[in-house]
């Protein structure tokens, strides 16, 4: 069996259905009345390339009145990745910490489980990008590097901040779990 590059596991992981076009999920967190996100640049990406979003809300969450944070989704499909595939990644969450988002991550298919395992260890492991206002923002496209402590961290940190600034959701959110740069 030959081996594949990170880059071609990247772009089966991102493939929901085989011959379909590539589906980026990028998901931002903003308080309820912030003003609506704006759809990313598209500049760069493959022609026929398109993104929609919804909000995305959860059975268990307490009514939207009140309820302090909006999960919003955005979902790039395109046909092709072209280079530098990671640098329009990164412009794409940035593009949501500009608009106010408090923080902004990109993840596979199927692993958003509502919002209180939102940034578990699991949920590291299924992301590919994170952007945290006021830092840089990290990608790890490889299995490996979505592996590592330091990856973990960052979701730690992006909890942290999440709860800083939205004191509301305190005793919601599980705890940080305090494995910082160790190795999952």
């Amino acid at each position: 069996m030959a081996n594949i590059s990170d880059t071609e596991q990247f772009i089966i992981d991102v493939s929901p259905f085989a011959g379909e076009n590539l589906e980026i999920l990028l998901y931002s967190v903003r308080s309820p009345d912030a003003p609506c996100f704006t759809a990313p640049d598209l500049c760069g990406w493959p022609g026929g390339t398109n993104v929609s979003n919804f909000y995305l809300y959860d059975e268990d969450w307490p009514p939207r009145e009140g309820w302090p944070i909006l999960v919003e989704l955005f979902t790039i499909k395109t046909p092709y990745l072209v280079e530098p595939f990671e640098e329009f990644l990164v412009l794409a969450m940035m593009s949501f910490i500009k608009q106010g988002a408090t923080v902004s991550w990109c993840m596979f298919e199927g692993a958003f489980g509502g919002i209180q395992p939102l940034f578990t260890p699991w949920i590291a492991q299924n992301s590919y990008g994170i952007a945290i206002a006021g830092r840089s923002p990290k990608l790890a496209i490889s299995a490996y590097s979505r592996n590592q402590g330091t990856w973990l961290h960052e979701f730690e940190l992006a909890l942290e901040y999440v709860n800083d600034q939205h004191p509301k959701l305190r005793g919601f959110l599980p705890p940080p779990t305090n494995t910082s740069h160790s190795n999952i």
